[in-house]
């Protein structure tokens, strides 16, 4: 989480435009609220890299990160207006420009990363068609990671979880889906989140290991109860005016290779995962399962999300939807 210092300093050097003759290369800038260090922050770097490769020169990223272009609801209305080119973020955030991509973080959609792994490579192709239709151009995903609950004090039930003040990611499946439990749950933006748990404005919040880790989240919790209510994919998108500064020539070796990226970027995120959760006890935190009412109670409110979620998609996000569930019958035998 703390390999910044020469990696850093290669990507920078790596992105200047100096490095071609001729034409000007196109620098295309990427806003995402990836921290500095952690997995998905590399993962940028390491896709900027490979564009410039791929393209000659011809195309290069300059990398935004920590928020500072915004929470991910601004960066896309960055990159829809042309004030940013690039999006790199959870998927469902994207959801104002790009709703078809929300439902991959459906409540309780995937059940392990066994299901993930069956599921969102081959789906890949397909999201790629539906991003181009509304002029984005899909450039990869990878993976943020199960959400979890992390909380002040304890947790047995979804009665002690209403009894909370949570925070809630700032999009409609996921205030719909704390709302339908019951739970007393905030959207807010990452920046306004660690203020608040410090001053006592927040009992917790869900959200996956590795960011809560790289936001340093977990400094104001004593508990995780491993929920795994949603997985959440991250996604890196161009967007509409980005696209069209692309040299034509560029376009068909845009993306090659970038599915190593992919796996590397999951690999290294659950290789994180593993190790952060086995540290939580010597910082403090408390790491317990989700009981079985727990689960049973969200579960019942997430059935309740996803199926309003699919009478309300476009017709391309039923498509994505209903191709998702037959490859999931598939994993599950």
């Amino acid at each position: 989480m703390r390999r910044v210092g020469a990696g850093l300093v290669w990507a920078t050097m790596a992105l200047l435009p100096g490095a071609t003759s001729g034409d000007e290369p196109v620098m295309l800038r990427v806003g995402t609220i990836a921290p500095e260090g952690s997995p998905y922050y590399e993962a940028a770097i390491t896709l900027g890299r490979t564009i410039a490769k791929n393209t000659k020169g011809a195309v290069r990223l300059k990398v935004y990160p920590a928020a500072s272009r915004g929470d991910e609801a601004q960066i896309m209305g960055s990159v829809q207006s042309g004030a940013l080119e690039v999006y790199i973020g959870s998927a469902v955030a994207a959801f104002a420009q790009l709703p078809e991509l929300a439902v991959f973080e459906l409540p309780y959609l995937f059940a392990s990363e066994a299901e993930v792994d069956a599921t969102i490579e081959k789906m890949w192709p397909q999201t790629r068609k539906a991003l181009a239709a509304r002029g984005y151009e899909g450039v990869g995903w990878t993976a943020v990671g199960f959400r979890h609950v992390w909380t002040k004090k304890p947790i047995g039930s979804l009665d002690d979880l209403r009894k909370l003040r949570i925070r809630s990611m700032p999009t409609p499946i996921y205030e719909r889906f704390w709302k339908l439990a019951g739970v007393s749950a905030v959207a807010m933006g990452v920046p306004e989140v660690a203020p608040l748990l410090e001053q006592g404005g927040l009992d917790g919040f869900d959200q996956a290991i590795t960011f809560t880790f790289a936001s340093s989240w977990h400094q104001y919790v004593k508990h995780l109860t491993l929920t795994a209510h949603i997985f959440q994919p991250g996604v890196a998108v161009i967007g509409p005016q980005g696209r069209s500064r692309i040299p034509k020539s560029a376009l068909p070796t845009l993306t090659a290779g970038v599915d190593l990226i992919t796996k590397e970027s999951l690999h290294r995120v659950r290789e994180v995962d593993r190790g952060l959760l086995s540290s939580l006890p010597g910082v403090g935190v408390a790491v317990v399962p989700a009981p079985a009412g727990l689960v049973g109670d969200l579960k019942t409110h997430a059935a309740t999300v996803r199926t309003e979620w699919r009478k309300t998609a476009t017709p391309t996000g039923k498509k994505l939807y209903d191709a998702i569930q037959k490859l999931l019958a598939a994993a599950r035998g």
